[in-house]
């Protein structure tokens, strides 16, 4: 089991982003599967890596605009 399920990275500029990305990914067999006005998907067999406007509207930078989703087998259980 794979313990990222995907990223996602906040950029201002998601068709500038989206043209990097396509070519970094080429060589790793990694394409653009799918794209909106405001997103740009990226994968193999599945959507693993995300661009996107960070989600509260303010300026992409390294503090804002990234995240990381985890695979579950099933819901979680809070314990704490």
């Amino acid at each position: 089991m794979t313990i990222i399920d995907h990223l996602g990275l906040g950029t201002a500029d998601i068709a500038v982003a989206s043209d990097f990305y396509t070519h970094l990914f080429e060589p790793l067999g990694i394409t653009c599967r799918a794209t909106g006005d405001s997103f740009a998907a990226f994968g193999r067999d599945r959507i693993a890596f995300l661009l996107l406007p960070p989600f509260d509207g303010k300026p992409a930078s390294a503090r804002n605009g990234a995240h990381a989703a985890f695979a579950a087998r099933r819901p979680a259980r809070q314990s704490w």
